[in-house]
């Protein structure tokens, strides 16, 4: 804690020594710092220095890379700061799922990310990385097992992954008893309704 405490005031005493260069020039490169590092303290004295959660950039939004970084205290704070979970088809929760970041996809899922964008994707790439308590979070979430064609079932088979591919066999066997099993037809007329 105390670490992440010195790593936040750098940045922010870096971004006050820097003036007016800070200011009108790189606060989102500083905002993507403190995503990096897990800095959660400074998030909001950034946005207030002008840093914007939702600018694009090559190596990606700030959120982005908190997400497959696993650093949920960050996640949070730049949520609360306005960046838009939603951003390139819920982007930031496939990431968090392929690195098994589950504190932080628990944490998405709860302010709203779409489980479905992108046909599951955020299901598919925690299969094919082996993520299993990732994938038993996505599932009992709702995430569709037959998505894709069964993409995370084919994945996980190429990689090995039994015990990812049980899990979801299981619940498509499950979900197909209660009646609960979303069809591969039935996907568009659910993504109307996300």
């Amino acid at each position: 804690m105390l670490r992440r405490l010195y790593s936040a005031i750098g940045i922010v005493s870096t971004a006050a020594i820097c003036g007016v260069w800070i200011v009108s020039a790189a606060p989102d490169y500083w905002l993507k710092v403190a995503a990096r590092t897990n800095a959660a303290l400074a998030v909001e004295p950034l946005i207030y220095l002008g840093a914007q959660p939702n600018s694009p950039a090559i190596d990606g939004q700030a959120l982005w890379i908190a997400a497959l970084k696993g650093n949920s205290a960050t996640v949070r704070a730049l949520l609360d700061a306005g960046a838009d979970v939603h951003a390139a088809d819920d982007f930031a929760l496939a990431e968090a799922a392929k690195y098994g970041r589950t504190e932080v996809v628990q944490i998405l899922l709860e302010r709203g990310a779409n489980i479905h964008a992108e046909d599951d994707l955020a299901l598919r790439v925690a299969s094919s990385a082996g993520q299993i308590e990732t994938v038993r979070l996505l599932l009992q979430a709702g995430a569709s097992p037959h998505a894709a064609a069964d993409d995370a079932l084919r994945w996980a088979r190429i990689g090995g992954h039994w015990g990812i591919i049980q899990l979801l066999e299981d619940t498509s066997r499950k979900r197909a008893r209660d009646g609960q099993l979303r069809q591969p037809a039935d996907r568009k007329e659910n993504q109307k309704n996300l």
